[in-house]
């Protein structure tokens, strides 16, 4: 059974990216937001082994009951999403702008898609390894970067239409703060090292939201343990304002657009579309910000923080968007999990997409 839940901080949130950040290295440490798919289903699982009561020294214990890094047992997540509450039980969510959009006004904040692709001129030269180019005919003009489009907006966006995007100032704020090392041994503070932190502090309302099966008898309102540092947060169930599908059969000419980061084994593109989509499709063209470096924490592993060091990949990000035409009929495989396009993880809610026509 699917249950969505709604989460807030108490206070703040750190979801720190991948760079590393320990004593005597760098001295600011960043916060993505959303944070990825692997820090929630960290969350998640940490808080099934503590409402079931699990001694988190055992390690076979921990496994039995929640699985290790790649084995997630029957934990199915999507998400997560940037949300706003509307009234009790309603979320709206929002979804980065997607990477192929132009500036119409950046005063107003109203984006549109570049036109569909085209053949490059003669004479051009790429290593491209596709036969097209997204807008060689556009004044290219970079749309306002932070933008942030709600579920209906992300919707008429990939209809074609100018839209206008939120900027992330009105969902959520950074906010640094500065620290001292100390020496555990004698509790003082080191000389020279002085430290930021990057949190982040969503408006009034707004959290994260996710998709989740698998687990039975949660509490409908309950504490969680978030990200870095353990911050406290509160959940409670929800229901999207809208829910995506995704057609039988594909059109002619379709586009997709990622929800969530995914990851591909030979870079930005897999070794072979075949084994997400039944049928022949051609990569027309596409459209993707700069990859994003993912890590994480193996708990089922030596309590040596060097051994508990999950492998660090590089994923393509939220709000890419790729351009395919096929002969039809060309449908989704009915064996991916989750309908996930994605070489990594799609227990966790990595690979998900929008398909629209263009």
């Amino acid at each position: 059974m699917n249950q969505r839940f709604f989460f807030h901080p108490i206070d703040v949130w750190l979801f720190r990216d991948g760079k590393p950040f320990s004593a005597g290295g760098d001295h600011r440490a960043e916060s993505i937001f959303p944070p990825f798919p692997t820090v929630v289903q960290g969350a998640i699982r940490s808080k099934e082994l503590a409402l079931k009561n699990i001694d988190l020294t055992d390690k076979d214990a921990i496994r039995n009951a929640v699985g290790g890094p790649s084995d997630f047992k029957a934990l199915r997540l999507k998400g997560p999403y940037l949300a706003q509450q509307n009234g009790a039980d309603k979320v709206t969510r929002f979804f980065p702008q997607p990477a192929d959009a132009i500036s119409c006004d950046v005063s107003k904040h109203i984006i549109r898609p570049l036109s569909k692709p085209e053949r490059p001129s003669p004479g051009l030269k790429t290593n491209c390894p596709t036969s097209k180019l997204l807008g060689l005919d556009e004044p290219l003009t970079k749309g306002e970067s932070g933008l942030w489009l709600s579920e209906e907006r992300l919707l008429d966006y990939l209809d074609g239409k100018e839209v206008i995007g939120i900027p992330s100032n009105q969902l959520f704020e950074r906010e640094n703060r500065f620290g001292v090392g100390i020496d555990s041994s004698q509790m003082t503070s080191i000389e020279g090292l002085i430290y930021e932190v990057n949190y982040i502090r969503p408006c009034k309302n707004v959290g994260l939201a996710i998709e989740m099966s698998g687990y039975l008898n949660w509490p409908d309102r309950d504490l969680i343990l978030f990200g870095g540092e353990n911050r406290a947060a509160e959940f409670s169930r929800c229901e999207f304002s809208i829910d995506f599908s995704i057609p039988e059969i594909f059109p002619r000419q379709f586009k997709i657009y990622f929800l969530t980061p995914t990851y591909f084994e030979p870079g930005w593109i897999p070794g072979n579309w075949e084994k997400f989509f039944n049928g022949k499709v051609e990569l027309v063209s596409a459209a993707l910000n700069r990859s994003e470096i993912i890590g994480g924490f193996d708990m089922t592993q030596s309590s040596n923080k060097a051994g508990m060091n999950r492998p660090s990949r590089r994923f393509v990000p939220a709000g890419s968007v790729y351009y395919f035409e096929c002969e039809r009929p060309v449908s989704l495989r009915p064996d991916l999990i989750q309908n996930a396009i994605t070489d990594f993880a799609p227990e966790i809610g990595f690979g998900q997409f929008i398909v629209k026509e263009w």
